[in-house]
């Protein structure tokens, strides 16, 4: 009786492990940062490169360590210093800045809007095929994992500042083309156009997608990383 009785506590706790899951899931792949501003600090190593998203900061459950500093720099280092670390806030805790680390990497931490608060986050711990600054003066990152057309703008949209790649201009055009078929090597991408429109980057050429596609494709964004308007 005991064992049975243990039996459905087990599969009542997996049940409840599950659902939580999901849950981080779904709130994860409905995050909307784009119009979070952010500047991208580019290093003399790969490695070393950085994006500051302003108003955004780590929750306390998901820091591994905080400790309070009243300079960014100091937060900045703390985190850039340390191979476990994926990202660095530094924010207002009962009137003392504190800065916080986590190990949670930025698409899938549940990072939150809060004034005055700078977050960090390193482009490396950020799963993708590609990454960087294009001749257009925008940053462009082609996330390593496929999705449907009803989850690709979120899948961007959940890194601060970034969006699906949507080119405003003919030379943004031109960019998206050329990782298209140099960087990518003619991979085909999910996109949009000029008019928001969903786009499939395809055999070198913007190709208007199928409302009923249910193809699983790579996504292309992009950000502005000069803290402007774009």
């Amino acid at each position: 009786m005991h064992f049975v009785e243990g039996w459905y506590t087990w599969v009542a706790a997996i049940i409840v492990l599950m659902a939580m899951s999901e849950q981080q899931s779904h709130v994860a792949a409905n995050k909307n940062f784009t119009s979070i501003a952010i500047t991208y600090v580019e290093s003399t190593s790969a490695l070393d490169n950085y994006i500051l998203a302003y108003g955004l900061s780590i929750p306390a459950n998901e820091s591994y360590h905080s400790f309070p500093t009243d300079t960014l720099c100091v937060c900045r280092a703390a985190c850039r210093t340390s191979t476990k670390c994926s990202a660095s806030s530094l924010q207002q805790v009962e009137g003392v800045s504190v800065c916080r680390l986590s190990n949670i990497n930025v698409t899938s931490s549940a990072i939150g809007e809060t004034p005055n608060a700078t977050y960090i986050f390193k482009t490396e711990k950020i799963n993708t095929l590609f990454y960087g600054m294009r001749e257009d003066g925008l940053f462009y990152l082609v996330l390593n994992t496929t999705m449907t057309q009803s989850n690709a703008a979120s899948g961007c949209e959940a890194i601060p500042g970034h969006r699906l790649a949507r080119p405003a201009t003919d030379q943004q055009m031109t960019t998206m083309l050329n990782i298209h078929t140099t960087v990518m090597n003619g991979t085909t991408m999910w996109g949009k156009d000029q008019t928001y429109n969903m786009i499939v980057m395809t055999q070198g050429q913007m190709m208007a997608a199928s409302q009923t596609s249910s193809e699983s494709l790579l996504s292309l964004c992009q950000a502005n990383p000069h803290h402007v308007a774009w």
